[in-house]
């Protein structure tokens, strides 16, 4: 990243919204290309429909939001249907969102933010995982602690990895909840298998005679390509979450 490239009216900008603090963002037409920091984000968790979201900071990562003035705005194009983010507000941080429905298959999002003074970026693209469907356990099964669980899933990317959350919630000695949370990095490939039993030993004052509850959260990531017209760089991510919850394990 080259900080020299940063013109003298962003640098007193900056050091303006610095010295203030009580500055949660600040319009475009106050921020060069060479100011921005973009950060997009695709995620389609069971429902189908997938959230685009993009945000454009000044100063970094955590830096100060930009808010798009008239004329200005951010758009996607996937599967031939191109369509404009629009504004939201959360809590002080303003980004840009969408839902579309691209279906199972794998899917490439095209964002581009269109200027008014400056020159447009365009082409930052992201990959959406294809699609995929946990086939075991099933959603009324019962587990046993004792007992290696299976799961699996398809289709299968053996040549990617996926990210497996398996939370376990159990009753404590005093009637309370003990849980457990481990995520895990494993091959693509369809298939994994867990004994509980290896788990409980590590849970402290877990009451061994009522049954616990396992949720599971599959989570196929992808990194997309930046347009390098952000002059401060930035981040894209995608994720096709899968989940399963609320099943029973018998304590053995």
């Amino acid at each position: 990243m080259n900080k020299t490239s940063i013109g003298l009216p962003l640098i007193a900008m900056l050091l303006a919204v610095g010295g203030c603090g009580s500055t949660e963002d600040t319009d475009s037409t106050n921020v060069t290309n060479q100011g921005l920091y973009a950060k997009f984000v695709a995620t389609e968790e069971d429902t189908g429909n997938t959230r685009l979201v993009a945000e454009i900071n000044v100063g970094g990562k955590n830096g100060t939001n930009v808010e798009l003035v008239d004329g200005e705005y951010i758009d996607v194009s996937v599967n031939g249907i191109t369509r404009e983010l629009e504004r939201d507000v959360d809590f002080l941080d303003i980004d840009y969102q969408l839902y579309i429905d691209v279906g199972t298959d794998e899917a490439e999002f095209v964002f581009n933010l269109y200027r008014n003074d400056q020159s447009d970026i365009l082409n930052s693209r992201l990959t959406l995982a294809a699609g995929f469907d946990i086939t075991l356990p099933e959603r009324n099964d019962t587990l046993f602690s004792s007992v290696p669980t299976v799961i699996t899933w398809t289709p299968d990317d053996p040549d990617h990895s996926i990210k497996v959350l398996t939370t376990l919630t159990c009753v404590s000695l005093g009637g309370g909840q003990v849980i457990d949370s481990e995520e895990t990095t494993i091959s693509d490939d369809g298939y994994f298998e867990i004994l509980f039993d290896n788990r409980l030993e590590n849970m402290q004052g877990v009451n061994r005679d009522e049954n616990c509850e396992v949720d599971f959260r599959f989570t196929r990531q992808r990194s997309g390509s930046l347009s390098d017209g952000f002059g401060e760089g930035g981040s894209m991510k995608s994720y096709r979450i899968r989940t399963l919850k609320n099943l029973t394990l018998v304590v053995q």
